[in-house]
Formats: structure tokens, C-alpha cells, sequence
């Protein structure tokens, strides 16, 4: 085994447990996409999201409320971790695709 095949062994390996750690991360945050609105001169946060082909609006509670703020900030993160996650995905297959070269 060449020095750069054991290089980009020790990479895919390390992206596939960073992957895993990310999925874990995201599984444990609620899905759906936050928005805000008004009524009544006050705004108010709501989720929405999909279940069983369904869109599901769940009500969160007034913007200034903690737990609005909240649920904004895991939005956010679960909007980041995705995009980490494909983000990872496409150097995973740039990587699987360089190791194929030293498998024959």
C-alpha cells in the first residue's frame, strides 16, 4: 500500500464517522421548516412539515417566547448539519472514487 492510498484510507474513514456523528446529531433534532406569522400586531412561530405525504403546521408559540427562539436556533442547526451532511456525502464519493484507482 502506497503512503497516498493509506492517506485516503485514514480520510474515508474519518469522514465516515464524522457523517455518522452528524446523522446521530440531526435524527435528534425535529424536523420541518420554522416560519412567522402575524396577527393581530403580534407575530407568532409555527413549524411545518411532512408526515405521510401530509403537511402538518404545528404551532410553537409568540417570536419573543424562549421557546420560540428556541426552536428558530434548531432550525437553524438543522438546516446546517444538512447541508454538512451533503456537503460530506460529495467528498465521500470523490474519495471512494480516487481509492478505486489503487484497487485494481
Amino acid at each position: 500500500m502506497s503512503v497516498l492510498e493509506g492517506v485516503l484510507r485514514e480520510e474515508l474513514d474519518r469522514l465516515e464517522s464524522n457523517l455518522l456523528a452528524l446523522k446521530e446529531k440531526l435524527s435528534k433534532l425535529p424536523r420541518g421548516t420554522i416560519y412567522i406569522a402575524k396577527a393581530y400586531n403580534s407575530f407568532f412561530v409555527y413549524r411545518k412539515r411532512k408526515e405521510n405525504g401530509r403537511v402538518i403546521s404545528e404551532y410553537i408559540g409568540p417570536l419573543d417566547d424562549e421557546i420560540s427562539k428556541q426552536a428558530i436556533e434548531q432550525a437553524k442547526d438543522y438546516k446546517r448539519l444538512k447541508a454538512m451532511i451533503l456537503d460530506g456525502n460529495k467528498e465521500l464519493q470523490k474519495l471512494k472514487k480516487a481509492l478505486k484507482a489503487y484497487d485494481k
